[in-house]
């Protein structure tokens, strides 16, 4: 999952002096979606992201431009509906806080010809590129 490792090393490298020992970044709720077919090897994992801030003393205001700037930049497919926070009040200065990002999604194609997975991007949305196939499965619809 490598959005998480990049999201993790994005926030520690951010100018807010956030020590790594403050900061845990995980997936939860992971899903796989594939498509049937005997030839389709392509999937993508679909998770939500919790970033965990401990001790945290930057307005959070600071942290969330940057964390939607990391998602633009990473997340096609992002609905910002569900881009949620949570806050514990530590002191005047410092509180814990939990941000929640929904459906960030990780696709790969299978490359046959080399015999790999490709990290790539797939917009699982798009009318033009899957269709419902006479069992009612989605499927890949290669225009070529």
């Amino acid at each position: 999952m490598r959005k998480l490792t990049q999201l993790k090393q994005f926030i520690l490298n951010l100018p807010l002096n956030i020590p790594v020992d403050n900061l845990e970044v995980k997936a939860s709720d992971g899903r796989v979606v594939f498509y049937r077919g005997q030839d389709n090897q392509n999937f993508a994992l679909l998770y939500n992201i919790e970033i965990l801030l401990l001790d945290f003393n930057q307005p959070l205001e600071q942290l969330v431009f940057y964390v939607i700037d990391w998602i633009k930049e990473n997340s096609e497919n992002y609905d910002f509906e569900d881009f949620t926070y949570q806050t514990d009040i530590l002191s005047n200065d410092s509180y814990d806080l939990i941000l929640k990002i929904k459906d960030i999604q990780e696709d790969f194609i299978y490359n046959p010809e080399q015999n790999r997975l490709d990290a790539t991007t797939i917009d699982l949305n798009a009318t033009d590129v899957f269709y419902q196939n006479k069992k009612g499965f989605l499927a890949l619809q290669v225009k070529g």
